[in-house]
């Protein structure tokens, strides 16, 4: 696979994981999310 397509990828799941963590009601700060 490329790197950027990795990259990609590797990004949408981030991204899913912190709504799946905010949904939940867990306070999550910006700080905390980019950590």
């Amino acid at each position: 696979m490329a790197p950027d397509l990795l990259l990609w990828v590797h990004c949408a799941e981030i991204d899913s994981c912190l709504q799946v963590v905010r949904r939940s009601g867990f306070p999550l700060t910006a700080a905390q999310a980019d950590a």
